[in-house]
């Protein structure tokens, strides 16, 4: 029998038989009552079928929620590091389901919403006309790694609060719990910085084409702290630098490059970088990140970039990669940064995020479709800046900092979505960006 869990539970045994779930009570201990409240509201919501949650001693609850960690230990902890930083965190669970009615056990309110989680995908898949049939089954599970989560871009098409707390429902139904918010790039820049006010005055009515700008105010990204962390989600900020600034150059010009190339070289793709020599770019970097890491108390880790400096020497990005992420630690957090920043000297308490891998760069540097958009002066600097990524990961291992693994040909969802088998149009039709598209196109057909 094929049970519609996601992902796969670690251990799971069906039985024979189905449970009917009906409207009824949700018997759970005070400090599980929270979580068994929000269970209760997605489940009326998507399915219709009504759940009242009251103390543990209720009578004739259809489904109950314990504290217990019964059977947990069959279960290995997730490893690696979490975005909150808590070593301690349990999300280890149990569920089981009967013909008589529904069991969920764990030893966290973090444990017990992963398994009403998987308790709310079961009763999604199974709902009919106010009722759900459920499978006798029995689960023991946890999540292998520590961190899972997506990186959600709010600066090429800007997102307003309610598309992301949709975002951070289905992060929650698929027990996800990192939220990396790229707020910050060249086409807009999309939280308030109070000390900085012209970086949302002036900075956030970009977007990519014609799209609207926007950016979220103190008091909303506030609310969506809180309304991720109501559902064990932490939000990690990206503020890209020191490339990817040109909303920064246009708010604030000084900052601009004094030489070089500067500006667009194909859609969506920029050259210009802040100039680590002068004091005025620190002392922006410093009020940025004064005014950004108190916004988002539940994590241990802020996301400062480092990618796609086309122009900057080595040397001098891997320089300022080092203050950057000094600057961060400095200020009692870890600093999360793009594989380029590996060429670098890091902490091994920063975490790399790969997402360029050699073969895919090569190709791409081979392909006509990408060499035709970029001005020729610039080629140079673009196959400069893409020579080194066989050795970004290697490095990162060699410095003992930990791995976030995102490869753009596997895992970024504005590559093609369609059966491999349809017409390349096809399987762009609701994703995608014209520039990757048309270096896609040529790859795939390569």
């Amino acid at each position: 029998m094929s049970v519609p869990l996601v992902p796969a539970p670690v251990h799971m045994a069906v039985g024979s038989g189905s449970f009917e779930l009906i409207p009824g009570g949700v018997a759970a201990p005070p400090q599980f009552a929270g979580v068994a409240q929000l269970f209760a509201d997605e489940v009326a919501r998507e399915s219709g079928i009504s759940l009242t949650v009251a103390s543990s001693d209720s009578a004739s609850p259809v489904i109950t929620v314990e504290l217990s960690s019964e059977g947990l230990d069959a279960v290995a902890r997730a490893s690696g590091n979490r975005a909150d930083g808590n070593a301690e965190a349990d999300e280890r669970y149990g569920l089981a389901i009967t013909t008589e009615g529904v069991r969920v056990w764990a030893a966290t309110p973090e444990g017990v919403f992963r398994g009403l989680a998987s308790l709310r995908q079961l009763i999604a898949a199974g709902a009919s006309d106010g009722v759900a049939t459920l499978p006798v089954i029995e689960v023991v599970d946890g999540p292998r790694y520590a961190w899972r989560g997506i990186s959600f871009d709010v600066v090429r098409t800007f997102h307003g609060p309610e598309t992301v707390r949709r975002v951070i429902d289905m992060l929650a139904v698929h027990k996800l719990n990192v939220l990396h918010l790229h707020l910050t790039d060249d086409q807009g820049w999309r939280i308030e910085v109070p000390s900085r006010p012209a970086l949302t005055e002036v900075g956030s009515t970009g977007a990519i084409g014609d799209r609207p700008g926007g950016f979220y105010t103190v008091a909303e990204m506030a609310e969506l702290v809180k309304y991720a962390a109501d559902r064990f989600i932490t939000i990690v900020p990206e503020i890209d630098m020191p490339g990817h600034t040109g909303a920064i150059f246009r708010s604030y010009p000084e900052l601009a490059p004094t030489k070089g190339f500067s500006g667009d070289i194909a859609p969506g793709l920029a050259v210009g970088t802040l100039d680590p020599g002068r004091p005025e770019t620190w002392e922006f970097v410093g009020d940025v990140l004064d005014d950004i890491i108190p916004q988002f108390p539940n994590t241990a880790y802020i996301h400062i970039g480092g990618d796609e400096a086309f122009g900057m020497p080595v040397e001098e990005h891997a320089a300022f990669m080092e203050r950057a992420t000094r600057m961060v630690r400095d200020r009692g957090r870890f600093a999360v940064v793009w594989q380029e920043a590996a060429r670098g000297n890091l902490s091994s308490q920063d975490v790399v995020q790969y997402w360029m891998d050699a073969r895919d760069t090569g190709a791409m540097l081979a392909n006509e479709a990408l060499t035709a958009m970029v001005p020729e002066e610039m080629l140079g600097v673009l196959k400069e800046t893409l020579s080194h990524v066989a050795q970004d990961v290697p490095r990162a291992l060699e410095m003992g900092t930990k791995l976030i693994v995102s490869p753009t040909s596997r895992l970024y969802f504005d590559r093609p979505q369609g059966d491999a088998s349809l017409p390349i149009d096809t399987q762009y039709e609701e994703v995608g960006f014209g520039f990757n598209k048309s270096v896609l196109t040529g790859l795939l057909c390569d």
